[in-house]
């Protein structure tokens, strides 16, 4: 009669527990046996039957028994009353396996590009400003052996709950693949990455599952395409590990994507271009452009020698050209580049964030005047009657009392449309007023993130924050505009009107 045993770990590869040979020597098995699961179990103690199936001398094991089973650790040996392998182990009883993946960029099935443009993300000034220069790099790879820097490998958006983070992030991927990129003939592909994508309820499966969007990526970027890895709420899957409760399974996930970040193995592309930093016509080129600008440039009150491309003379434009075509000849620029959308950096791994550096941005609630655009695009003036003096006074209150994107496309402009069905209306100021909403998440939000922030020492990523809470409390301080009595129209329920006149709470010293 067969016997219970239970196993001695040794060691765990991926997702596959492996017998020391003291305990196959226990057991009494051989290269060739196996040892399956017989049932589902909570309990430490796994049901297992020693038989001579045919099959490698590896299970796999449920996260769950993973969990209360330690390197190294042996637990009671049991007789049981189990018959025969043959019959207690028929193949319906068998446990479930872990899916198994093609490891070959093939499999993954690369997303469509949206059609999102940076230029439909309303107000963000700034940020778009410096995603779109991260961006031009790419489409330049001139500047790579101009400066001796490397394409940017991460990006993250961070900010309040419906701010336009994806939508941002998804334009800039439009941005690289739409604009730009044909210039260049650059090939851009695409793939947003779900938690439910990674997370597996089998151990080592999750950081397996990461590595293979990973080396998939580095494969399609390797063939030269610039690769972009989306990865939406990135926190539950790059949680702060020092927080001490990620999970031993997602601190393997952490680790493949910062490995993959921090450049363990270089990219083709990046190999490429080092190698052309010491390439010796390269550097005679740079000489000649660095002697050229001190030449023809300016000198600024901050000690920088400038020399726009306006004014660039025929020379400098060729060795630029000369410096394009070279790395061009060498296989061009490719890159995977990680795209991070949260809520809260505060979350995210450290080790993350770090490799982010100056590509880490607050994406903020919209300004008056993104609302202001938002109102003149939305509410058309076929069916709705406002002056341009009336649509700013709206937008300027909305922009006061703190309401998202997310709060002012679905909770007050969709309403507004959808408004009386059967009844044709063109309405005006004050019913547009009345349904405006409070906001989801008061400004406390912003002020909670700023102090926490600068408690973990994030200071650039604090003072980010801190310039909209500035901003913020400066509109506050000026008396929201009241259009004039002229141009009112009738009169309609002010749903809102209490929450407009409660006092703001008062902004944290800045």
């Amino acid at each position: 009669m067969a016997k219970r045993h239970v196993i001695l770990l040794e060691k765990i590869a991926g997702d596959k527990a492996v017998l020391s040979p003291s305990t196959m020597e226990e057991l009494g098995l051989s290269d060739g046996d196996s040892l399956t699961i017989a049932a589902h179990t909570n309990l430490v103690v796994l049901p297992v039957i020693a038989g001579t199936l045919v099959g490698a001398n590896q299970i796999k094991l449920p996260r769950k028994v993973a969990l209360m089973m330690k390197e190294g650790e042996r637990l009671m040996v049991q007789p049981s009353p189990l018959g025969t392998p043959e019959t207690v182990l028929p193949e319906p009883q068998k446990a479930p396996s872990a899916p198994q993946q093609s490891e070959d960029a093939s499999s993954i099935e690369w997303d469509e590009i949206p059609s999102t443009t940076l230029d439909e993300v309303v107000g963000l000034g700034p940020v778009k400003a410096r995603i779109e220069q991260s961006l031009f790099y790419l489409t330049h790879p001139e500047w790579f052996l101009l400066r001796k820097s490397l394409p940017p490998r991460v990006f993250l958006f961070f900010g309040p709950y419906g701010s336009g983070k994806t939508m941002l992030a998804r334009a800039m991927v439009s941005k690289l693949a739409h604009t730009k990129g044909k210039e260049t003939g650059l090939d851009v592909k695409m793939k947003a990455i779900r938690p439910t994508d990674v997370k597996d309820a089998y151990l080592g499966m999750s950081a397996k599952n990461v590595q293979h969007f990973l080396s998939a990526a580095r494969e399609e970027c390797n063939k030269g395409s610039t690769v972009l890895l989306l990865l939406d709420e990135i926190d539950s899957l790059v949680a702060n590990r020092a927080d001490g409760q990620t999970h031993e399974e997602y601190r393997d996930v952490v680790n493949s994507l910062i490995q993959e970040i921090q450049g363990v193995q270089d990219l083709a592309t990046e190999s490429r271009i080092k190698a052309l930093w010491q390439d010796p016509e390269v550097v005679s080129v740079r000489n000649e452009i660095a002697a050229l600008v001190r030449k023809k440039g300016k000198r600024d009150h901050g000690g920088d020698i400038q020399l726009a491309e306006k004014d660039w003379s025929p020379e400098i434009k060729q060795r630029m050209q000369h410096l394009r075509r070279r790395i061009t000849e060498a296989g061009g620029v490719s890159t995977v580049i990680i795209v991070g959308t949260t809520n809260d950096p505060g979350r995210v791994d450290e080790a993350f964030i770090s490799r982010a550096g100056d590509n880490v941005f607050f994406v903020p609630r919209p300004s008056a005047e993104a609302i202001d655009t938002m109102l003149d695009h939305q509410l058309d003036s076929d069916f709705f009657e406002l002056d341009r003096h009336e649509r700013k006074t709206l937008a300027q209150r909305a922009f006061q009392f703190g309401l998202t994107g997310r709060d002012i496309m679905l909770s007050w402009l969709q309403p507004l449309r959808n408004k009386a069905p059967g009844l044709l209306t063109i309405m005006g100021f004050k019913t547009i007023e009345s349904y405006q909403p409070q906001p989801t998440v008061g400004i406390e939000w912003e002020m909670d993130l700023y102090r926490r922030l600068k408690s973990k020492g994030h200071m650039s990523l604090a003072e980010q924050v801190g310039d909209y809470l500035r901003e913020m409390e400066e509109a506050q301080k000026k008396p929201s505009e009241t259009p004039p009595p002229s141009s009112r129209n009738g009169k309609a329920p002010r749903k809102a009107a209490k929450a407009r006149e409660d006092k703001q709470p008062a902004l944290l010293d800045m």
